[in-house]
This record gives structure tokens, C-alpha cells and sequence, in this order.
């Protein structure tokens, strides 16, 4: 019996640990999040900055975060 609970915790483990780092892999980082909204953006019809000021603080904060 203890040996089917360490088997499943394995496995739970295992399982836990591929999500993580299947997320980790698929969610855009906050530069990639930057150039979704910047004057770069591949659609023009998304929402982007309201100011150019706005944009350079959001980029500033997004390369700190990724360095």
C-alpha cells in the first residue's frame, strides 16, 4: 500500500514539475508584453500606449525585469 502512495506522489511530483515548466515556457515575459502594446505591435487595431512616455517607462521596467 505505502509503496502505490510513493508511486502516485512520483508521479504527482513528475507532473507538477512538466506544467511548471511548460507555463514557464509559454507565457510572455514583460518585454514580449512591451511590444504587444508599443508602436512596433504586428496589429495595429490592439490598444497600445497612450503616450510615448508612458511606452519608455513601461520599457525601461520591462528590461529591468528581464535582466
Amino acid at each position: 500500500m505505502s509503496f502505490l502512495l510513493l508511486r502516485g506522489a512520483r508521479l504527482f511530483t513528475v507532473v507538477g514539475i512538466g506544467l511548471t515548466i511548460a507555463i514557464w515556457l509559454f507565457s510572455d515575459d514583460d518585454l514580449e508584453a512591451w511590444c504587444d502594446q508599443s508602436c512596433l505591435r504586428k496589429n495595429r487595431s490592439d490598444k497600445g500606449f497612450d503616450s510615448a512616455e508612458e511606452e519608455m517607462t513601461a520599457l525601461n521596467a520591462a528590461v529591468k525585469e528581464v535582466s
